[in-house]
């Protein structure tokens, strides 16, 4: 697991920039699958789950993708973070 700062370390935004424009490329070019997200908002929470899975095709950034998170509309109020999610890639 890399958390913010290890992230933040290893992928300069200057690389970041040429990986989004690479995957943005690779969306309009159609070689992404990406369904709509899942949200589950349960009647007995406040707070929500969204699931977001993506697949990339074609040579060099290419893999599976998953991005969870959590919204808990409480938590500030506990001084813990409004969102907590992760995102794993898988190549």
């Amino acid at each position: 697991f890399l958390d913010y700062a290890a992230v933040k370390a290893a992928l300069p935004m200057s690389a970041a920039i040429e990986l989004m424009a690479d995957a943005l490329s690779k969306y309009s070019a159609g070689s992404v699958t990406q369904p709509l997200r899942s949200i589950i908002r349960p009647t007995s929470e406040s707070g929500l789950l969204g699931s977001m899975p993506c697949h990339v095709g074609g040579d060099g950034l290419a893999g599976f993708g998953l991005k969870v998170m959590v919204l808990k509309p409480d938590n500030p109020a506990r001084n813990l973070p409004l969102h907590v999610g992760v995102v794993m890639v898988f190549d």
